[in-house]
């Protein structure tokens, strides 16, 4: 049990993943925002949308991390030590697109649909 727990406490301890949950995070409040603005908020779409997003980019970018670590597909960064190739594209790659998300939902929050004509 308290390998798990090790486990658990290590990958949320990466500044990676604190920079996705924070996108991430940004995103939910943004998306709840549009939400209430559109008068379509629930509950269980909020659950669903934990469900759906936040654990899977948090649980591909560990086993990514995990594989990196374990099979060697790292490189070392002057400076910044040793960075896995794969999860940090994925990483990479998530964050590109939870601010392009945000980006646009700030979009809209600010020129909702019904002021534009």
């Amino acid at each position: 049990m308290n390998s798990w727990l090790a486990l658990v406490q290590a990958v949320f301890s990466d500044p990676q993943v604190k920079i996705l949950g924070a996108a991430i995070l940004l995103n939910a409040v943004l998306a709840v925002a549009l939400a209430i603005v559109g008068n379509s908020f629930s509950w269980p779409k909020l659950v669903d949308f934990a469900r759906k997003q936040v654990i899977p980019y948090i649980l591909v970018w560990a086993v990514l991390r995990a594989f990196d670590q374990f099979a060697g597909s790292s490189i070392d960064l002057a400076g910044i030590g040793s960075i896995g190739v794969l999860s940090s594209t994925f990483f990479a790659t998530v964050l590109a697109t939870l601010v392009a998300k945000a980006v646009g939902n700030i979009q809209e929050l600010l020129n909702p649909p019904e002021a534009k004509s």
